[in-house]
Parts: structure tokens; C-alpha cells; sequence
């Protein structure tokens, strides 16, 4: 049995004065390759800052315990799935992608890998990419709202329910009450 596969087997035993015993029950054994998952993959290189519409390119490296092809997923939104999936490449190369974001704002670019056999690995550590929209800042989440309040030459209103401020990008951020 050299092929992996579904095996039927009987087996008959026979001592040292040449006795035998009378044959086994069928049993069905399994011959399969014991798949270890590649290892986390590294972001190498890549760029931590960019404007919108413009092409970026990245690279990961890993490597599979087994020596089995690795695809790469990619995921550019950071919510933890992949969005890209490259072909099949051997343990050990590098894997180059270029991407581009169509909207200002703060992405945190992460990689998985996965071997032929479907083993996969944890996440890269996140690399978080700061996209501008040209002359506008890129949107900030709102933990980073109170630093921007912080700045000079800020000026700020008050409108019914919500705040307008204006940053010295000429871009306006709207903050909204929301009652708890």
C-alpha cells in the first residue's frame, strides 16, 4: 500500500511453530497525508501612504512545513476576508499584488495563506495604508475626531443636532449627536 486511498484489509496471524489463526473481521483503513498549515505570512513591503486612483504594489512571503503551492488571499478593507486571491505559487517565493482605493480613508491590509490541500494560516499582522483624496485628508474613524478639534485654525458650529467643523484642509466633518 505505496497509493493513498480507501483500503479493505483482513489479517491473519501465525506464531513461531507455524500455527496460524483463522482470518480477521474487513476493516477499512485510510491512507492519507498528514497537511500541516503554511506559516503566517509576512507583509514585506509596500507603501503606508497614497492618494486614491493610483495603483500600489505589495508583497508577502511564507512558507508551507510541507513544501506544497501556497495562494494568498489578500484583504484591502480589513474586514478579514480575503477580497484577492493569487495562483498557486511554490513554497518560499514572493507573492506581489498592486491594488488601488477609490476612497480616502485608512485601510488595514492584511494576508492569509492557504496550501494545495486546503490548510490555511492565521493573518499577517495588519499594515495600515493611509489613503488621501488628493487635496482632502483622508476620513479618520471618530477616535481621532477629539485630535482634529485639537488643531489651530479650526472653527467650529453648532446646527440643531449636529457640529460642523472646519479643518484647515477645507474639508468638513459632520458630528452627530447620537443619544445613548
Amino acid at each position: 500500500m505505496d497509493k493513498l486511498g480507501t483500503y479493505n484489509i483482513k489479517v491473519k496471524a501465525k506464531d513461531s511453530n507455524g500455527a496460524t489463526s483463522v482470518w480477521s473481521d474487513l476493516k477499512t483503513i485510510n491512507i492519507m497525508i498528514q497537511n500541516e498549515e503554511p506559516d503566517e505570512p509576512n507583509i514585506l513591503s509596500g507603501p503606508i501612504n497614497g492618494t486614491i486612483g493610483i495603483s500600489y504594489t505589495y508583497s508577502t512571503i511564507t512558507i508551507d512545513p510541507d513544501d506544497d503551492k501556497i495562494i494568498y488571499g489578500w484583504d484591502w478593507d480589513g474586514d478579514s476576508i480575503p477580497d484577492d486571491w493569487s495562483e498557486p505559487v511554490t513554497s518560499g517565493l514572493t507573492d506581489f499584488r498592486s491594488h488601488s482605493w477609490n476612497i480616502a480613508g485608512i485601510y488595514n491590509i492584511k494576508v492569509i495563506a492557504k496550501d494545495e490541500h486546503g490548510a490555511q494560516s492565521g493573518w499577517s499582522k495588519i499594515l495600515s495604508v493611509i489613503i488621501s483624496g488628493g487635496d482632502h485628508p483622508p476620513f479618520l474613524p471618530p477616535k481621532w475626531i477629539k485630535i482634529l478639534m485639537n488643531l489651530t485654525n479650526v472653527h467650529e458650529t453648532w446646527e440643531e443636532d449636529h457640529w460642523q467643523v472646519s479643518i484647515p484642509f477645507n474639508t468638513n466633518y459632520i458630528l452627530k449627536l447620537i443619544k445613548a
